[in-house]
């Protein structure tokens, strides 16, 4: 897979130094089998506590070469770097299995020490970075606890029966991926998948991904991890990042993306990405004082809306709203759009019709599509599931249903995509309406006044050779036939407006480090002071209430305060030597500084 953002033109506070070396070379897992590797040393002398350390791993079927460029960027800005090639993958050895079996966890772990073991290293200050299967490998670095201090995972996540085999279908890519290529692959795990493409049959597909989903590892993950995802993810369901992210206790960060499986078109976005993973690894992994846009959970979602593009963000406090737990009038608006014939629209069409669709074996329909009159004002649709519901029929005893929502310019025909839905429904008995209702991925989008929503339905494959926009699900039934509308027969897509500003629209908010003082600094009993009392003063704040956060270096919360005044104290006896981060956040503005404590 493609890498999704450059992170290293930001890691400008490292000391430029020659070029580095490189090595390339093979390590020996413990079963006997043997990884190929490289690893970017850096020309310049370690600082006292030894080089920090970052390991890449690459995309499904592509190799260690895939990032030997960052290595050798990361080495020469004066870092350790390792890039390895999976197993089964590249020049590696082996049979590769599944992403969670344990023997890819024992040779990430196992890569993990290597890296640790290098000359000069600090096994401290370990980063775990990869893209795709890469960002799999991140995750479950911080999901199994595996010791380093982030994790940054771009494009992953580890609900795999959220992502595979959701609504009774298998993903039609992740399938055709894992039983096309040339990668050695388990031969009872890609017959497994075959088999499941070939009947319809999901069953067993399904139970191997909840036994080897991530979800139950969630709520103990210690690590602070990074998540960027995107909205048209074709392999990741990018609702079931949120919903992995949403119960996380570590100190956690999330941007999404309007992008499929690779690089947006749209450089900003992508450079904005680079950004904030620059900031998260300079941060872990060099203990600078962290940037409030960056480590702060009162801006640590962050969502493109891909209408409009512009980037909102929301604090964690916020969750109900973007995570959409709390769907009341005052937090999100409930909209419902009712199918008829050629058409979307508030009300439930008061006679019953009948909406035929023509399947073409072997080529796929034509989709059927339904449209909103244009709307009168912006219409923003909250990043939250959509769910539709449909009355159907079919005369297979089996078939599959696509929806897919765009945004039309009437004045243009120009076409943007939204999100999309899919269910497969396995047992049709002949003659019988069927009721299905499934969730549509997640997506921020306002809808300009003047523009129209488009709904396109359709059964198995669309004959629509772009698979990258348009992310249709398989598996390939011929059977469909209608849907139902009208009178005691509802069709409709629900779906959720914003009706309150998050924390911000545009720019991130912006930190005043010079209205935050903190005394004594130093602290403890070691200090001048001798005092285990620390006093947080937030200058300008007589009319504002302020949350008062302390961080330890690995950005975890060990202490936090409502303050309504301008002051804050807090006994820090219980804490170990070291230095301490102090974010003071209330509303939209936000105060940053650190203090030392001796002990």
């Amino acid at each position: 897979m493609k890498r999704l953002i450059p992170v290293f033109c930001i890691l400008y506070t490292f000391t430029l130094s020659a070029q580095p070396v490189v090595v390339d070379t093979a390590v020996q897992m413990s079963d006997g089998v043997t990884l190929d590797l490289l690893y970017a040393r850096p020309q310049v002398n370690p600082p006292f506590e030894g080089f920090p350390a970052i390991l890449f791993v690459h995309g499904f079927a592509g190799n260690k070469d895939a990032h030997r460029n960052d290595a050798k960027n990361f080495a020469s800005l004066g870092a350790m770097a390792v890039s390895y090639s999976v197993r089964g993958q590249g020049a590696s050895g082996g049979t590769f299995s599944f992403f969670t079996e344990d023997r890819i966890l024992d040779d990430l772990r196992e890569m993990i020490a290597f890296t640790k073991s290098l000359p000069n290293v600090n096994p401290d200050k370990i980063a775990v970075y990869g893209f795709s299967q890469g960002g799999l490998h991140a995750w479950s670095a911080a999901a199994y606890d595996m010791g380093v201090r982030t994790a940054v995972s771009f494009i992953a996540n580890g609900r795999f029966e959220e992502n595979w085999t959701q609504n009774n279908a298998l993903n039609w890519l992740f399938g055709t991926t894992y039983t096309t290529t040339t990668v050695p692959i388990d031969p009872a795990i890609k017959q497994m998948v075959q088999a499941a493409i070939n009947t319809g049959n999901i069953g067993d597909v399904r139970a191997y991904m909840q036994a080897h989903t991530t979800k139950p590892l969630e709520t103990s993950v210690n690590t602070p991890v990074l998540m960027i995802f995107t909205t048209y993810d074709q392999y990741f369901n990018p609702s079931a990042g949120i919903r992995q992210f949403s119960r996380i206790p570590a100190n956690k960060r999330m941007l999404l993306i309007p992008a499929g499986h690779g690089p947006s078109n749209n450089t900003e976005w992508n450079d904005y990405g680079g950004y904030v993973a620059g900031r998260w690894l300079l941060h872990h992994l060099l203990d600078e004082l962290p940037d409030p846009n960056i480590l702060s959970p009162d801006s640590a979602v962050q969502i493109y809306d891909a209408g409009t593009g512009e980037l909102r963000t929301f604090a964690l406090r916020d969750s109900a709203r973007w995570l959409g737990t709390d769907r009341t009038p005052q937090t999100l608006h409930r909209k419902r759009l009712y199918f008829d014939t050629n058409s979307l629209g508030d009300t439930n069409p008061p006679d019953e019709g009948e909406q035929t669709i023509a399947y073409l074996v072997n080529l796929g329909s034509t989709p059927k599509k339904f449209r909103t009159e244009p709307l009168a004002e912006d219409f923003t649709i909250a990043p939250v599931p959509i769910t539709a519901s449909l009355t159907t029929d079919a005369t297979a005893p089996s078939y599959q249903m696509n929806v897919q929502l765009y945004e039309i310019n009437p004045s243009t025909n120009e076409a943007v995509q939204i999100t999309r839905g899919h269910y497969h429904f396995p047992d049709n008995p002949a003659g019988s309406r069927d009721w299905m209702t499934f969730e549509f991925n997640a997506a921020l989008h306002t809808v300009r006044a003047g523009h129209i929503i488009e709904a396109r339905v359709h059964p198995g494959h669309a004959a629509i050779t772009n698979l990258t926009n348009n992310f249709v699900f398989g598996p390939r039934d011929n059977g469909f036939t209608s849907i139902y509308f009208g009178g005691g027969t509802e069709s409709w897509i629900e779906l959720y407006s914003l009706n309150q500003p998050p924390v911000s629209v545009g720019e991130a908010p912006v930190a005043k480090s010079e209205e935050l003082a903190i005394y004594p600094n130093p602290a403890g009993p070691a200090s001048l002071s001798g005092s285990d009392v620390v006093t947080v003063q937030v200058n300008g704040s007589e009319a504002m209430n302020y949350e008062v956060r302390l961080y330890n270096q690995l950005g975890k919360v060990v202490a936090s305060q409502r303050a309504s005044g301008a002051v804050t104290r807090f006994n820090v006896a219980d804490l170990p030597a070291g230095m301490y981060y102090v974010i003071a956040s209330g509303g939209s503005e936000y105060r940053t500084s650190s203090v030392m404590l001796l002990r």
